[in-house]
């Protein structure tokens, strides 16, 4: 009964957080996703809010490719990040997104705001420049 119970939870979790899901960029290959989460870490008093992303390889090949993202926090664009470059391979019709594996890896989120009000700066943009399929 308490598996069934938690596979419920799961089910319900999901489908609450897969309706979130808007599409920030699509061509004939790739789909990328984005959402807003609340990313939670009690043990170090963290609550803050990501921007999360989705990759969707919509063919029946593996893609392969690299983007630039940037992001302006309080109107003022990082310059140097290693946050800027990024390169992901997708199996055919692979879709691949933010979860809690990979919660601490930048290809799947932005920083957006401190709900603790720790951090002042927010995220007033982003943008995906320059995807090169390799």
């Amino acid at each position: 009964m308490k598996t069934l119970l938690f596979s419920c939870f799961v089910l319900l979790q999901f489908s609450i957080f897969a309706q979130d899901w808007a599409t920030y960029f699509s061509d004939d290959k790739l789909t990328i996703d984005v959402a807003k989460v609340i990313y939670k870490d009690k043990t170090h008093g963290l609550e803050h809010e990501r921007i999360v992303f989705r990759y969707v390889n919509k063919t029946p090949q593996e893609i392969h490719f690299s983007f630039s993202r940037i992001h302006s926090y309080d109107g003022i664009e990082l310059q140097s990040s290693p946050e800027r470059e990024f390169e992901i391979t997708l199996l055919p019709n692979e879709t691949r997104g933010y979860s809690k594996s990979v919660e601490k890896n930048k290809l799947y989120y932005i920083f957006k705001k401190d709900n603790n009000d720790f951090i002042k700066r927010k995220l007033s943009s982003f943008d995906v420049l320059t995807i090169i399929y390799l």
